[in-house]
C-alpha cells in the first residue's frame, strides 16, 4: 500500500522531468512483478514513456527500465518484442552501472547477440569490487553463463545470493538460490522470509536510512534539514554518500530504490503468512 501511494504521489506532479516518469514506471514494473498489480503498469507505462527511458542517453535510466519493461513483455507472451527491447537496450548502454535489471534480463532472454554484449558490458563490473551490487551483478551474470554453457553454477550463485541478501534484493538472492545445485526451489522461496527491513539490510546508517525513506516521502532538502534540525551541506553530503553507497544518481532513483525495498517487505510478509497458515 505504502509503495503504491509513494508511486501516486509521482504521479500527481504536475510537470514531472523527463527521467521522473521513466523512475515511476520502472517503480510500478517492480512491485507489478511482485504483486500481479497491472493497474499500476497501466497508468504509469505509455509509449512516450518507453522512448523517453530510450532516449534520455542515461545508462542508469535505461539500465534500470529495459530489463523490467522486458520481462513486463514476456509474461505477457510478447516475447519477440522483450527480445527486441533488451536488443536496443543493451545496444545503446554504454556501460553496465545501474543495470543490474537489464543485464540479467538480457541473460535470461536475450537472443545470443544480445546474451554476448550484456556479458562483454558486465566484466566492467569486475572492476568495482567496493560496491556490493555490482559484484552480486557479476557472480549472478557468471552462475547465468555457467548454467547456459552446462557448467557449475553453484559458487557464483550463491555467492550472489549471499550479497543479494545482505543487500535486501531478496527476490533477486531467490533467483540465485534457484541456479545453486545445492538448492531447489523452495527453499529459495522459503528465503524471502529472512527479509528484513529497509533499516536493518541496506549498506546505509541509520540516519542515511531514515533521509532515504524522508526523501521517498517527498520532502525536500531544505524540510529535511528543518526536520533533523541539520545544515543543508548536512543533508547534501548525506545524500552524496546515499547514492555513492547503492549505485544511484538522483532523488528519482532513490524513490525508486525505497520502493523496492518496501515491495519486497510486503511481498516477504505476504509469503510468511502463507507459510505459517494451517
Amino acid at each position: 500500500m505504502e509503495a503504491r501511494e509513494l508511486i501516486a504521489q509521482g504521479l500527481a506532479v504536475p510537470l514531472p522531468s523527463t527521467t521522473g516518469p521513466v523512475a515511476l514506471a520502472t517503480a510500478a514494473l517492480t512491485l507489478a512483478d511482485l504483486t500481479n498489480d497491472e493497474m499500476l503498469v497501466e497508468k504509469t507505462l505509455t509509449e512516450e514513456v518507453v522512448d523517453a527511458a530510450f532516449r534520455s542517453h542515461i545508462d542508469s535510466t535505461l539500465g534500470r527500465f529495459a530489463g523490467l519493461y522486458a520481462r513486463q513483455l514476456h509474461s505477457s507472451n510478447r516475447r519477440d518484442e522483450a527480445r527486441a527491447v533488451l536488443r536496443r537496450a543493451v545496444e545503446l548502454l554504454h556501460g553496465p552501472f545501474a543495470s543490474t535489471e537489464t543485464l540479467l534480463a538480457a541473460a535470461e532472454l536475450g537472443d545470443e547477440p544480445t546474451v554476448q554484449r550484456a556479458m562483454t558490458l558486465a566484466t566492467r563490473l569486475h572492476a568495482m569490487p567496493r560496491i556490493p551490487l555490482y559484484v552480486a551483478t557479476y557472480a549472478h551474470l557468471r552462475a547465468l553463463a555457467a548454467r547456459r554453457n552446462g557448467e557449475e553454477a553453484c559458487k557464483a550463485a550463491s555467492e550472489a545470493a549471499r550479497i543479494y541478501e545482505g543487500l535486501g534484493w531478496s527476490t533477486h538472492a531467490a533467483r540465485c538460490l534457484e541456479l545453486s545445485e545445492k538448492r531447489h526451489t523452495a527453499t529459495a522461496l522459503r528465503s524471502l522470509r529472512a527479509m528484513r527491513t529497509l533499516r536493518s539490510v541496506t549498506a546505509l546508517s541509520a540516519r542515511e536510512t531514515e533521509i532515504a525513506e524522508l526523501v521517498a516521502h517527498g520532502l525536500s532538502n531544505k524540510n529535511l534539514a528543518t526536520t533533523l534540525n541539520v545544515s543543508l551541506r548536512t543533508i547534501e553530503k548525506h545524500l552524496t554518500t546515499i547514492y555513492d553507497k547503492l549505485g544511484l544518481r538522483n532523488r528519482a532513483e532513490l524513490v525508486a530504490f525505497v520502493t523496492r525495498r518496501i515491495a519486497d517487505q510486503r511481498l516477504s510478509k505476504r509469503m510468511s503468512s502463507s507459510t505459517l497458515a494451517p
